[in-house]
């Protein structure tokens, strides 16, 4: 393993579920409902849903943009590939800053609901066992990334296991004069409120950092997404809205712990020591999470020279980003050593906010660019106005942070660019998407560019560690692309010598077990397509082979067949060959995929016509 090798591929779907779940759960449920409370008394569960929604279109585009370029720094990446080295710096450093002290607060977390069973317990004395906690978390990544994930899906299904229970039995205990309060609120008010909770579904993009290390990156990493976003929101919502009912409003004002207290009104003091433990268990997962995503931003930027290059060095035994994640921890003990911590919540909100909007004006530059090689497997609805829509309302919840959170952004975005001017910019030898657009506007000869390539080289990398057999199996056959019309004996002629030259069998056998398939049953499935499949002797032998016949082939049976796919195996793949048929059976469902063939100019556009149809894959 070289000093800056490629990162392995550990992850599966578990895992970056269980590292998006447990990013989000943490004070935005343990503590924040109280702050809430505070202001908007029993609509705290409503801002709990805006907050959902709120979260959605950054969900789709990052989904969008993580199928397209699966690679380590997440934001970093596409931020510093669709904008360029100095706003991809200002996002870099955005991205890891928050994802850092969001992890350090929630160590905190953990010595904050000790006190509730340890007296007399000091603010030093928290900071302490937070400290430990950051060590075993630092300890374990640097040791492996599969086993720091492994303790992941551990925690989390604890953790969600507790949330459930306490949804199910606080639902017998609920109070419902407690949501009858007399209450009067703004809009603005829950629009505010629901800002605030927002912040807490920040983690769920996390695994954009990692979707480097994924197995099946642009399948694993946006299903991963997805699931823990809709599992999570309804666990939130839920478990608000029952706290809500289980505490009186007094109650609820007076801790920062409502649900450690409604899981003492369900189960007294067990009650109470099961949902801490929950408590300081999602601390723990968020900043698990949180280090694991933050520390290869920095390993993604030294890559592309806007750091230097030790940050990129990953450990010759361990294949971790040691360097990086010394930085990461370090930063982390120094926040909870010294950071005021109310106030670098708030800050690390605002720059969160910020990334957000960087993201989504770099994703309409990219898309909108209509880059040849720009291939997510995924793609978000609404474009642009799902992206304009989500930065006017990120913009709005800056402005309602303060002036004081303006002003640090500034600060911020001034460190950058000094960083940017005295190291990066002489090491960046790329060109972004906006560089390449504005080229294309001014010279529309210009066809090819370093991100073009570049962008070429992830999706080859995406697609070798995410085909299953069929694809690969699609991906080497050749392609039967016939430009006059043909009678079925003329086509399966065609067909026969091209079986037996992939598979190395008889011509006429294969030709005649063809023509007696055929008329047992047709194999045209659906209007226009047809798969001809049969049995050959021998052993561990199959293939697939697309065929297109833009002017269409003369079936037997009257029918004009103009696209499709043949299929030949041995016995003994007699099971392969059935989930064959369900994944072509998925492919032509799609009512657009005719005319994507049909209009398709080369064989290898063919190839990933079919392969992109398919929605589920062969594990």
């Amino acid at each position: 393993m070289s000093a800056q090798g490629e990162l392995k591929r550990h992850l599966g779907f578990k895992e970056i579920f269980a590292i998006a779940a447990g990013a989000m759960i943490s004070s935005g449920l343990f503590v924040l409902p109280a702050i809430i409370y505070k202001d908007i008394g029993k609509y705290t569960a409503l801002a709990y849903i805006l907050a959902t929604v709120f979260m959605i279109p950054t969900l789709l585009v990052k989904m969008e943009l993580v199928t397209a370029m699966p690679k380590a720094g997440g934001d970093y990446f596409y931020i510093e590939r669709g904008l360029g080295g100095i706003i991809g710096i200002l996002g870099g450093l955005a991205n890891w800053f928050t994802l850092s002290l969001k992890s350090a607060f929630a160590l905190i977390g953990i010595g904050g609901f000790l006190e509730l069973f340890v007296h007399d317990f000091t603010y030093n004395e928290i900071k302490i066992v937070a400290l430990v906690s950051l060590g075993i978390i630092f300890l374990l990544n640097i040791l492996s990334v599969k086993i720091a994930a492994k303790i992941e899906i551990i925690l989390v299904y604890i953790l969600l296991s507790i949330l459930f229970l306490y949804v199910i039995t606080g639902a017998t205990h609920i109070h419902t004069e407690y949501f009858k309060e007399a209450l009067h609120i703004g809009l603005k008010d829950l629009l505010k409120a629901g800002g605030m909770v927002f912040i807490s579904f920040g983690g769920l993009t996390q695994v954009a950092s990692i979707a480097e290390e994924a197995k099946r990156p642009a399948y694993t990493v946006p299903r991963g997404m997805i699931f823990s976003f809709v599992i999570v929101s309804i666990l939130y919502f839920l478990a608000v809205l029952i706290t809500i009912g289980l505490l009186s409003p007094s109650e609820f004002k007076a801790t920062l712990e409502p649900l450690s207290h409604g899981g003492e009104k369900i189960a007294g003091k067990f009650g109470l020591f099961v949902v801490s433990i929950a408590a300081m268990t999602a601390f723990v997962t968020t900043a698990n999470a949180g280090i694991l995503a933050a520390s290869r931003t920095p390993l993604a930027m030294a890559k592309d020279g806007l750091l230097p290059p030790v940050f990129a060095r990953l450990h010759p035994k361990f294949d971790t980003p040691f360097i990086s994640l010394i930085i990461t921890g370090t930063f982390m003990a120094v926040s909870i050593l010294f950071f005021n911590l109310k106030e670098l919540v708030k800050t690390a909100s605002t720059v969160m906010l910020v990334l957000f909007i960087t993201v989504h004006i770099s994703y309409m530059v990219i898309r909108g660019s209509n880059l040849k090689n720009y291939s997510p497997v995924f793609k978000a609805p609404l474009f642009p106005w799902l992206s304009i829509g989500a930065i006017l309302l990120y913009g709005f919840l800056i402005f309602e942070l303060g002036t004081d959170m303006e002003l640090f952004v500034l600060v911020f975005a001034t460190i950058a660019i000094i960083l940017y001017f005295l190291y990066s910019r002489k090491n960046i030898r790329k060109r972004s998407v906006l560089i390449h657009l504005i080229e294309k506007i001014i010279n529309r000869e210009i066809v090819s560019s370093h991100i073009e390539d570049e962008l070429k080289e992830i999706v080859r990398e995406r697609d070798k560690a995410t085909l299953d057999r069929f694809d690969v199996i699609i991906k080497k056959s050749p392609v039967i692309d016939i430009n006059k019309t043909l009678t079925q004996d003329e086509f399966f002629k065609i067909a026969a010598r091209q079986i037996s030259t992939t598979l190395n069998v008889d011509e006429n056998m294969v030709y005649k077990e063809l023509c007696k398939r055929e008329e047992e049953a047709s194999t045209v499935i659906v209007p226009q397509i047809a798969i001809p499949h049969l049995i050959i002797e021998g052993n561990k032998l199959f293939t697939i082979i697309p065929f297109r016949a833009i002017n269409g082939i003369r079936f037997n049976n009257g029918s004009i067949v103009k696209a499709g796919f043949i299929l030949a195996g041995t016995r003994d793949e007699r099971n392969f060959h059935l989930t064959a048929l369900m994944a072509i059976a998925e492919i032509v469902g799609d009512k657009n995929f005719l005319k994507k063939i049909l209009r398709a100019k080369t064989e290898d556009e063919i190839k990933r016509i079919i392969m992109k149809s398919r929605k589920r894959r062969i594990i």
